[in-house]
Protein backbone atom coordinates (compact mmCIF):
# COMPACT_ATOMS: atom_id res chain seq x y z
CA UNK A 1 0.00 0.00 0.00
CA UNK A 2 3.06 2.22 -0.31
CA UNK A 3 3.11 4.94 -2.97
CA UNK A 4 6.54 3.85 -4.09
CA UNK A 5 7.68 0.28 -4.67
CA UNK A 6 9.96 -0.57 -1.74
CA UNK A 7 10.53 -3.16 0.94
CA UNK A 8 8.67 -2.36 4.16
CA UNK A 9 10.23 -3.49 7.42
CA UNK A 10 8.36 -5.65 9.89
CA UNK A 11 8.45 -2.93 12.57
CA UNK A 12 6.68 -0.45 10.28
CA UNK A 13 3.95 -2.95 9.34
CA UNK A 14 3.48 -3.95 12.97
CA UNK A 15 3.22 -0.32 14.04
CA UNK A 16 0.77 0.73 11.27
CA UNK A 17 -1.54 -2.20 12.00
CA UNK A 18 -1.13 -2.03 15.80
CA UNK A 19 -0.25 -5.74 15.87
CA UNK A 20 2.50 -7.51 17.82
CA UNK A 21 5.70 -7.84 15.79
CA UNK A 22 6.04 -11.59 16.45
CA UNK A 23 2.46 -12.26 15.32
CA UNK A 24 2.66 -10.28 12.09
CA UNK A 25 6.19 -11.60 11.44
CA UNK A 26 4.97 -15.21 11.39
CA UNK A 27 2.19 -14.33 8.97
CA UNK A 28 4.51 -12.38 6.65
CA UNK A 29 7.10 -15.16 6.63
CA UNK A 30 4.40 -17.68 5.75
CA UNK A 31 3.17 -15.46 2.91
CA UNK A 32 6.74 -15.06 1.63
CA UNK A 33 7.28 -18.81 1.76
CA UNK A 34 4.11 -19.28 -0.33
CA UNK A 35 5.39 -16.67 -2.83
CA UNK A 36 2.59 -14.17 -2.09
CA UNK A 37 5.21 -11.69 -0.81
CA UNK A 38 8.85 -11.03 -1.52
CA UNK A 39 11.17 -10.70 1.42
CA UNK A 40 14.69 -9.39 1.61
CA UNK A 41 17.01 -9.47 4.61
CA UNK A 42 19.29 -6.68 5.68
CA UNK A 43 19.08 -3.03 6.72
CA UNK A 44 17.16 -2.02 3.57
CA UNK A 45 15.15 -5.25 3.50
CA UNK A 46 11.66 -6.11 4.52
CA UNK A 47 8.56 -7.28 2.70
CA UNK A 48 6.81 -6.23 -0.48
CA UNK A 49 3.90 -7.73 -2.35
CA UNK A 50 4.41 -9.21 -5.79
CA UNK A 51 1.96 -9.57 -8.70
CA UNK A 52 1.00 -13.09 -7.60
CA UNK A 53 0.18 -11.79 -4.13
CA UNK A 54 -1.84 -8.85 -5.44
CA UNK A 55 -4.12 -11.17 -7.36
CA UNK A 56 -4.45 -13.70 -4.58
CA UNK A 57 -8.10 -14.39 -3.67
CA UNK A 58 -8.89 -13.72 -0.03
CA UNK A 59 -9.92 -17.36 0.42
CA UNK A 60 -6.43 -18.48 -0.59
CA UNK A 61 -4.95 -15.91 1.80
CA UNK A 62 -7.06 -17.41 4.59
CA UNK A 63 -5.89 -20.92 3.67
CA UNK A 64 -2.23 -19.85 3.68
CA UNK A 65 -2.30 -17.90 6.92
CA UNK A 66 -4.87 -19.69 9.03
CA UNK A 67 -5.91 -22.87 7.30
CA UNK A 68 -9.34 -22.96 5.74
CA UNK A 69 -11.80 -23.01 8.62
CA UNK A 70 -14.90 -21.91 6.73
CA UNK A 71 -16.27 -25.41 6.61
CA UNK A 72 -15.97 -25.97 10.35
CA UNK A 73 -19.04 -25.90 12.54
CA UNK A 74 -19.70 -22.46 14.01
CA UNK A 75 -20.54 -24.14 17.34
CA UNK A 76 -17.31 -26.20 17.14
CA UNK A 77 -19.18 -29.50 17.01
CA UNK A 78 -16.89 -32.21 15.65
CA UNK A 79 -19.63 -34.29 14.09
CA UNK A 80 -21.71 -31.47 12.57
CA UNK A 81 -22.72 -32.31 8.99
CA UNK A 82 -25.78 -32.70 6.78
CA UNK A 83 -26.72 -35.99 8.45
CA UNK A 84 -26.09 -34.78 12.03
CA UNK A 85 -26.48 -30.98 11.91
CA UNK A 86 -25.92 -28.73 14.89
CA UNK A 87 -28.80 -26.38 15.89
CA UNK A 88 -27.58 -23.55 13.60
CA UNK A 89 -26.16 -25.63 10.73
CA UNK A 90 -28.90 -24.82 8.21
CA UNK A 91 -28.96 -21.11 9.06
CA UNK A 92 -25.21 -20.75 8.56
CA UNK A 93 -24.98 -22.81 5.37
CA UNK A 94 -26.20 -19.95 3.17
CA UNK A 95 -24.02 -17.43 4.99
CA UNK A 96 -20.99 -19.69 4.64
CA UNK A 97 -21.64 -20.20 0.92
CA UNK A 98 -21.92 -16.43 0.36
CA UNK A 99 -18.77 -15.75 2.36
CA UNK A 100 -16.83 -18.33 0.35
CA UNK A 101 -18.10 -16.77 -2.88
CA UNK A 102 -17.08 -13.26 -1.82
CA UNK A 103 -13.67 -14.41 -0.60
CA UNK A 104 -13.06 -16.40 -3.79
CA UNK A 105 -13.92 -13.44 -6.02
CA UNK A 106 -12.13 -10.70 -4.07
CA UNK A 107 -8.40 -10.10 -4.40
CA UNK A 108 -5.93 -8.09 -2.38
CA UNK A 109 -5.54 -5.72 -5.37
CA UNK A 110 -9.24 -4.94 -5.23
CA UNK A 111 -9.03 -4.08 -1.53
CA UNK A 112 -6.05 -1.75 -1.81
CA UNK A 113 -7.07 0.13 -4.94
CA UNK A 114 -9.53 2.27 -2.99
CA UNK A 115 -8.63 4.43 -0.05
CA UNK A 116 -5.55 2.91 1.54
CA UNK A 117 -5.90 4.94 4.71
CA UNK A 118 -9.43 3.60 5.22
CA UNK A 119 -8.17 0.01 4.84
CA UNK A 120 -5.41 0.55 7.45
CA UNK A 121 -7.92 2.22 9.79
CA UNK A 122 -10.40 -0.66 9.39
CA UNK A 123 -7.71 -3.28 10.05
CA UNK A 124 -6.54 -1.38 13.13
CA UNK A 125 -10.11 -1.06 14.44
CA UNK A 126 -10.75 -4.78 13.91
CA UNK A 127 -7.56 -5.57 15.80
CA UNK A 128 -8.54 -3.25 18.67
CA UNK A 129 -11.97 -4.93 18.94
CA UNK A 130 -10.44 -8.42 18.95
CA UNK A 131 -7.92 -7.39 21.63
CA UNK A 132 -10.76 -6.16 23.88
CA UNK A 133 -12.51 -9.53 23.60
CA UNK A 134 -9.41 -11.33 24.86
Amino acid sequence: MQNEKRFVQLEEISSKLSLPKQFIGRILKTLAKEKALKSFKGPTGGFTINEEGLHLPLLKLLEITDGSRLDNCVLKKKNCNLVHPCPVHDRFSAIRAELILVMTNTTIAQLVKGSQKDLIKTLSELNAKSQKKL
